[in-house]
C-alpha cells in the first residue's frame, strides 16, 4: 500500500460516518427504467434468458 493510500476499512467508516452526518447518501440513487425491471423481475421468477458464460452477454 502507497503510503497515500486509505485502507479499505478506513474508507468504509468515512462514508458510513459522513451517511450518518448529513443523512443523506454521497450518491444518486438511480431507479431502473422499464426496460431494465422486466428482465429483473424475469429473473427473480426463474424465466428470462441463461447464458453459457459472462462473455456471452457481451
Amino acid at each position: 500500500m502507497t503510503p497515500s493510500a486509505v485502507a479499505p476499512e478506513t474508507s468504509n467508516r468515512l462514508l458510513l460516518v459522513c451517511v450518518v452526518a448529513e443523512e443523506v447518501l454521497p450518491f444518486d440513487v438511480k431507479v431502473p427504467n422499464a426496460t431494465t425491471v422486466k428482465p429483473m423481475r424475469a429473473a427473480d421468477m426463474g424465466q428470462g434468458k441463461r447464458q453459457k458464460s459472462a462473455d456471452a452477454l457481451f
